[in-house]
């Protein structure tokens, strides 16, 4: 089961066009950026009714892409300041993310085996809805090491009317942690995000 140890960087652009000045800014700040590629995705934040993955200080979240391929997270609250987040996050594919949705049981493999022998036998329900749209591309960072940036459109439906969002998202991909959070901070500051 892929696991590793996250940090991502978020930062929030004031308007929408912002996102789309984020490879120019990456580039003014040495990095090589690679193709950019859309994205659309479903993230699907799953929950019992009485909320015990929020207890055990974790989140269980299903992405679910435009081809209706999921990708399953199981990831741990960890320590965070206003930007940087880091944590474990434990990984696996789902062949049906629609059935895993409509099963209400906790779904995946190995996450489901390690839930149920924490847990027992768990029903989750969507909690919160994310539809996102994302400008993704690599970079290549001054100091080596790679990250991959996401500049996300989020929108939160609700019955009251939809939510927007948006974010830039800078995940480690190789090499040194602080380095790329030294990166994210100098664009922070460029942008004052």
């Amino acid at each position: 089961m892929p696991h590793h140890f996250e940090c991502e960087i978020k930062l929030v652009p004031p308007a929408p066009a912002d996102l789309l000045r984020v490879p120019d800014l990456a580039r003014r700040l040495g990095a090589r950026v690679g193709a950019r590629r859309l994205e659309r995705c479903t993230d699907y934040y799953l929950e019992t009714e009485d909320f015990w993955f929020y207890r055990a200080g974790l989140g269980l979240r299903l992405r679910v892409d435009a081809e209706g391929q999921g990708r399953l997270a199981l990831k741990s609250a960890g320590p965070a300041d206003e930007v940087v987040h880091r944590r474990i996050e434990i990984e696996e594919n789902l062949r049906d993310a629609a059935r895993a949705l409509r099963s209400r049981r906790v779904p995946g493999r190995r996450i489901a085996y390690w839930v149920g022998a924490i847990a027992g036998p768990l029903r989750v329900r969507p909690v919160l809805v994310l539809e996102q749209t994302r400008l993704a591309f690599d970079v290549r960072l001054p100091s080596r090491a790679s990250a991959v940036i996401s500049c996300d459109a989020v929108r939160v439906p609700s019955r009251a009317g939809a939510l927007r969002l948006r974010e830039v998202e800078i995940e480690r991909a190789g090499g040194s942690v602080e380095a790329v959070e030294r990166f994210a901070r100098r664009l922070q500051g460029r942008t004052g995000w």
